[in-house]
């Protein structure tokens, strides 16, 4: 648990100079980036996650009784 607090720290630091270093539109244009790939990931999985369900549902018996 100290490790994770420890790597969480560092992370922060390292964003806070990543913020630092970079103007405000580079960090943007990159902020906009992750969120539009994070926007497909999260879309992706979604889908995987129902099309999984429905597979459960459909075709393994007796799974909601």
């Amino acid at each position: 648990m100290l490790y994770l607090l420890i790597l969480i720290g560092i992370l922060l630091m390292l964003f806070n100079l990543f913020v630092w270093l970079y103007d405000k539109q580079k960090l943007k244009l990159s902020i906009d980036k992750s969120l539009i790939v994070f926007k497909k990931v999260s879309i992706a999985v979604l889908v995987v996650y129902l099309a999984i369900a429905a597979y459960v549902y459909l075709f393994i018996p007796n799974t909601f009784n």
